[in-house]
């Protein structure tokens, strides 16, 4: 899986629980949003987990969005899932996926618009309750968005097989 295709997933993912997209944000506010995902994820990227993957997660988002001196806006984000997911073979797991990063230039918040720097990390674990592997993931991410889609990597690293991450898929 393209790694920037995880990073922009999880970008969206952070705008998910947020129905503010168009609110015009004061100079400092913060956002707090909590909301519970089910899931079905087909045909995973990922080789360690079956054909399908289904869950449940519970989201809990702070974004704490300041005004910069250019009219951008500056980001501050911690985003939380935590859930269970069963596979097509019947394996059962537990889930954690921690997310911390900052969105730079901004030209709207709390939900963010193109062009933008992104720099955070992120971990994430699918725990098996059974003999399925267990699968750990650890990232860095430094990355431009453009206004036109694309994204120019900074620098980012990727310990463990990103295109594991379950919520990228969300």
């Amino acid at each position: 899986m393209n790694r920037g295709i995880a990073s922009v997933r999880k970008v969206m993912l952070f705008g998910l629980g947020l129905g503010l997209a168009t609110m015009v944000a004061p100079a400092e506010k913060t956002f707090n949003a909590r909301l519970t995902l089910q899931f079905v994820v087909t045909n995973p990227p990922c080789p360690k987990v079956a054909a399908t993957l289904t869950g449940e997660a519970d989201v809990h988002q702070v974004i704490r969005s300041t005004k910069n001196d250019n009219g951008t806006y500056r980001l501050d984000n911690l985003q939380v899932l935590q859930g269970t997911a069963t596979d097509s073979d019947g394996n059962q797991y537990v889930f954690h996926d921690i997310d911390h990063f900052v969105i730079t230039d901004s030209a709207t918040a709390p939900q963010a618009q193109p062009p933008f720097v992104i720099k955070g990390t992120g971990k994430v674990a699918l725990i098996s309750l059974g003999k399925a592997p267990n699968i750990k993931l650890n990232m860095f991410i430094h990355q431009q968005f453009n206004a036109d889609g694309s994204i120019v990597d900074l620098g980012s690293v990727f310990e463990g097989d990103i295109s594991c991450d379950p919520s990228s898929q969300l």
